[in-house]
């Protein structure tokens, strides 16, 4: 005869957090020695990744925000590849190698630019996440 049929799903849970480049390789071995004792799965660290906030207390009175940020990325093609939010800020991890122009990108939807250019530095940013056991 025919049996049941079904999906077990497994529920899991990641932890995402960034740090500074520099904080990184110790971050990542505070968590791997507690990972056991835990039960964690494993720690992934990923250097090529960047930070991109808006912030302000405008944000709470004018809905939208978001909405424009990640539009002015989309329209030049960049990934946001993590979105975090409170009411005052919006924060999203691009790749590092499109930060600047991600970071232009938002300057422009919200007209932020001015007459004389500022140099802008690479990230010093590392990603870091736990990932539940299989």
């Amino acid at each position: 005869g025919l049996g049941d049929v079904y999906k077990r799903q497994s529920q899991t849970r990641d932890i995402a957090f960034t740090t500074t480049a520099s904080d990184a390789d110790a971050a990542k071995a505070l968590l791997e020695s507690a990972a056991t004792e835990y039960g964690w799965g494993s720690i992934d660290l990923d250097h090529s990744v960047a930070k991109l906030s808006a912030v302000g207390i405008g944000m709470v009175h004018r809905p939208g925000t978001a909405a424009r940020m990640f539009h002015a990325l989309a329209d030049r093609g960049i990934n946001i590849l993590t979105i975090t939010t409170s009411a005052i800020k919006i924060s999203c991890l691009v790749e590092r190698d499109r930060a600047i122009e991600a970071l232009q990108a938002v300057h422009g939807a919200f007209d932020l630019g001015g007459p004389v250019p500022v140099p802008i530095g690479p990230s010093r940013e590392s990603f870091c996440s736990t990932n539940p056991r299989p």
